[in-house]
């Protein structure tokens, strides 16, 4: 059993550590384990509980509900409180920016909510959502989630 652990689960955890990045496994890999049998990962693997963990307490919570969520009326209509942000994010028209969705799943570039954090298209508007969050990080973040299908 012990050379099963040892053949099988290291060289895959070994594997598995060296390619992941914040959660997700961008090289193809194939190990061969021990007992002649052979273990192919591919693709991209996407990290557990991004939306509530990274992008709903750490982006959402502590920078936009203010405006979107904890006021009488929230801005633009979008909700971002937990619970709400999803549902009025994902697959739901801008009321700000005609012809666009505010999430599009799959594609950052044509998601309103990608596009007034890295550019200046809500330059004009009462808030300058560029200034939110400058982090690039939280950026990618959240061009990465968007990019994988957003999933909640």
């Amino acid at each position: 059993m012990k050379k099963y652990i040892l053949f099988f689960f290291l060289p895959v955890l070994l594997i598995g550590l060296h390619a992941c990045d914040e959660g997700r496994i961008y090289e193809n890999a194939v190990v061969a384990t021990g007992e002649g049998r052979t273990v192919k990962m591919t693709g991209r693997i996407s990290g557990v509980d991004k939306w509530s963990g990274d992008i709903q307490q750490k982006i959402f919570n502590a920078t936009c509900t203010a405006c979107h969520g904890l006021s009488t009326t929230p801005g633009g209509g979008l909700n971002l409180l937990e619970g709400h942000s999803h549902a009025d994010l994902v697959n739901r028209a801008s009321t700000t920016v005609d012809g666009k969705m505010r999430v599009m799943p799959g594609n950052a570039s044509e998601s309103v909510l990608h596009l007034i954090l890295g550019t200046d298209i809500s330059s004009d508007w009462r808030i300058d959502h560029s200034q939110m969050i400058t982090s690039s990080d939280m950026q990618s973040l959240i061009g990465n989630w968007i990019d994988d299908g957003a999933q909640q």
